[in-house]
Protein backbone atom coordinates (compact mmCIF):
# COMPACT_ATOMS: atom_id res chain seq x y z
CA UNK A 1 0.00 0.00 0.00
CA UNK A 2 1.43 3.38 -0.78
CA UNK A 3 2.11 5.77 1.58
CA UNK A 4 -0.41 8.62 0.46
CA UNK A 5 -3.15 5.56 0.80
CA UNK A 6 -2.14 4.59 4.10
CA UNK A 7 -2.49 8.71 5.27
CA UNK A 8 -5.90 9.03 3.48
CA UNK A 9 -7.50 6.36 5.56
CA UNK A 10 -5.85 7.64 8.87
CA UNK A 11 -7.34 10.61 7.80
CA UNK A 12 -10.87 8.95 7.78
CA UNK A 13 -10.72 7.46 10.79
CA UNK A 14 -9.64 10.58 12.29
CA UNK A 15 -12.39 12.20 10.48
CA UNK A 16 -15.04 9.30 12.08
CA UNK A 17 -13.42 9.40 15.40
CA UNK A 18 -14.20 13.46 15.65
CA UNK A 19 -17.49 13.16 14.30
CA UNK A 20 -18.12 10.26 16.82
CA UNK A 21 -16.92 12.57 19.97
CA UNK A 22 -19.22 15.37 18.94
CA UNK A 23 -22.10 12.97 18.80
CA UNK A 24 -21.39 12.09 22.51
CA UNK A 25 -21.35 15.53 23.43
CA UNK A 26 -24.27 17.10 21.52
CA UNK A 27 -26.47 13.43 23.23
CA UNK A 28 -25.01 14.36 26.68
CA UNK A 29 -26.41 18.20 25.96
CA UNK A 30 -29.74 16.35 24.71
CA UNK A 31 -30.19 13.75 27.71
CA UNK A 32 -28.91 16.46 30.29
CA UNK A 33 -31.76 19.16 28.93
CA UNK A 34 -34.55 16.53 28.44
CA UNK A 35 -33.98 15.38 32.33
CA UNK A 36 -33.81 19.23 33.03
CA UNK A 37 -37.16 19.98 31.23
CA UNK A 38 -38.23 16.72 32.91
CA UNK A 39 -37.53 18.12 36.55
CA UNK A 40 -39.13 21.91 35.53
CA UNK A 41 -42.31 19.95 35.06
CA UNK A 42 -42.28 18.41 38.27
CA UNK A 43 -41.42 21.55 40.16
CA UNK A 44 -43.01 25.20 40.54
CA UNK A 45 -40.35 27.03 38.48
CA UNK A 46 -43.09 28.68 35.87
CA UNK A 47 -43.75 27.92 32.68
CA UNK A 48 -41.08 30.18 31.65
CA UNK A 49 -38.52 28.29 32.65
CA UNK A 50 -40.16 25.37 31.57
CA UNK A 51 -40.56 26.52 28.01
CA UNK A 52 -37.29 27.85 28.27
CA UNK A 53 -35.84 24.47 29.04
CA UNK A 54 -38.16 22.86 25.72
CA UNK A 55 -36.98 25.54 23.23
CA UNK A 56 -33.10 24.36 24.54
CA UNK A 57 -33.85 20.84 24.48
CA UNK A 58 -35.57 20.65 21.42
CA UNK A 59 -32.90 22.74 19.73
CA UNK A 60 -30.09 20.61 20.86
CA UNK A 61 -32.50 16.86 19.78
CA UNK A 62 -32.88 17.88 16.30
CA UNK A 63 -29.11 18.57 16.11
CA UNK A 64 -28.61 15.59 17.45
CA UNK A 65 -30.76 13.72 14.67
CA UNK A 66 -29.30 15.90 12.32
CA UNK A 67 -25.71 14.37 13.36
CA UNK A 68 -23.84 12.31 11.12
CA UNK A 69 -22.65 8.95 12.33
CA UNK A 70 -25.25 9.07 15.10
CA UNK A 71 -25.42 5.27 16.66
CA UNK A 72 -29.28 4.04 15.65
CA UNK A 73 -30.27 3.65 19.27
CA UNK A 74 -29.69 7.40 20.27
CA UNK A 75 -31.41 8.43 16.53
CA UNK A 76 -34.61 6.22 17.64
CA UNK A 77 -34.69 7.70 20.64
CA UNK A 78 -34.07 11.39 19.29
CA UNK A 79 -36.89 10.60 17.22
CA UNK A 80 -39.60 9.67 19.80
CA UNK A 81 -38.41 12.51 21.88
CA UNK A 82 -38.92 14.78 19.24
CA UNK A 83 -42.43 13.12 18.40
CA UNK A 84 -43.19 13.79 22.17
CA UNK A 85 -42.24 17.00 22.60
CA UNK A 86 -43.87 18.35 19.45
CA UNK A 87 -47.29 19.58 20.41
CA UNK A 88 -45.61 21.00 23.64
CA UNK A 89 -43.42 23.31 21.24
CA UNK A 90 -46.92 25.18 20.01
CA UNK A 91 -48.08 25.35 23.27
CA UNK A 92 -45.18 27.35 24.85
CA UNK A 93 -44.53 29.48 21.81
CA UNK A 94 -48.30 30.48 22.08
CA UNK A 95 -47.68 31.19 25.60
CA UNK A 96 -44.65 33.81 24.88
CA UNK A 97 -46.67 35.16 22.11
CA UNK A 98 -49.31 36.16 25.14
CA UNK A 99 -46.88 37.17 27.03
CA UNK A 100 -45.01 39.53 24.80
CA UNK A 101 -41.32 37.42 24.60
CA UNK A 102 -41.97 37.21 20.93
CA UNK A 103 -37.86 36.22 20.43
CA UNK A 104 -39.23 32.64 22.53
CA UNK A 105 -42.35 32.11 21.08
CA UNK A 106 -40.90 32.67 17.74
CA UNK A 107 -38.14 29.98 18.06
CA UNK A 108 -40.44 27.35 20.17
CA UNK A 109 -42.95 27.55 17.02
CA UNK A 110 -39.87 27.47 14.39
CA UNK A 111 -39.22 24.00 15.46
CA UNK A 112 -42.53 23.35 15.88
CA UNK A 113 -43.00 23.87 12.48
CA UNK A 114 -39.76 22.18 11.47
CA UNK A 115 -40.03 19.12 12.87
CA UNK A 116 -42.28 17.32 10.75
CA UNK A 117 -39.97 18.15 7.81
CA UNK A 118 -36.75 16.92 9.68
CA UNK A 119 -35.72 14.15 7.26
CA UNK A 120 -36.15 12.04 10.02
CA UNK A 121 -39.83 12.10 10.08
CA UNK A 122 -40.19 12.42 6.22
CA UNK A 123 -42.78 9.07 6.16
CA UNK A 124 -44.72 10.05 9.32
CA UNK A 125 -47.64 11.94 9.06
CA UNK A 126 -47.94 14.68 12.21
CA UNK A 127 -51.38 16.15 12.82
CA UNK A 128 -51.32 20.11 12.82
CA UNK A 129 -53.91 22.36 14.08
CA UNK A 130 -56.48 23.99 12.34
CA UNK A 131 -54.60 27.38 13.09
CA UNK A 132 -51.32 26.23 12.05
CA UNK A 133 -51.67 28.97 9.38
CA UNK A 134 -51.53 31.62 12.03
CA UNK A 135 -48.45 30.29 13.39
CA UNK A 136 -47.06 30.18 10.03
CA UNK A 137 -47.61 34.19 9.79
CA UNK A 138 -46.74 35.28 12.87
CA UNK A 139 -43.19 33.16 12.29
CA UNK A 140 -43.14 34.91 8.99
CA UNK A 141 -44.25 38.22 10.72
CA UNK A 142 -41.65 38.23 13.67
CA UNK A 143 -38.46 36.77 11.55
CA UNK A 144 -39.76 40.37 8.79
CA UNK A 145 -39.61 42.41 12.11
CA UNK A 146 -36.52 41.00 12.85
CA UNK A 147 -35.07 41.77 9.37
CA UNK A 148 -34.68 37.76 8.74
CA UNK A 149 -35.91 38.28 5.10
CA UNK A 150 -34.73 34.48 3.69
CA UNK A 151 -36.78 32.79 6.95
CA UNK A 152 -39.92 35.54 6.71
CA UNK A 153 -40.63 34.82 2.87
CA UNK A 154 -39.83 30.98 3.34
CA UNK A 155 -42.88 30.78 6.34
CA UNK A 156 -44.74 33.13 3.93
CA UNK A 157 -44.85 30.80 1.14
CA UNK A 158 -45.39 28.10 3.29
CA UNK A 159 -48.37 30.49 4.83
CA UNK A 160 -49.74 30.96 1.40
CA UNK A 161 -49.52 27.50 0.11
CA UNK A 162 -52.23 26.46 3.10
CA UNK A 163 -54.75 28.99 1.00
CA UNK A 164 -55.41 30.91 4.66
CA UNK A 165 -55.80 34.30 2.23
CA UNK A 166 -58.91 35.38 4.73
CA UNK A 167 -56.76 38.67 4.58
CA UNK A 168 -55.78 39.21 1.49
CA UNK A 169 -56.95 41.98 0.05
Amino acid sequence: MKLSSIKCFIFIGMLLAMAGSMNAGVKEDADSLYGAYCNALQSEMGKDYEFSLLNDCCRQTINLIKSPGIAVDDYIAAKERLRELHPQLQIGGVYFSQHNNHVLGVSLLEQYISIPKLEAFKNELFSLPEHYPSLLYYVASNKFNSQDFEQAITFLKEYLETHELKNER
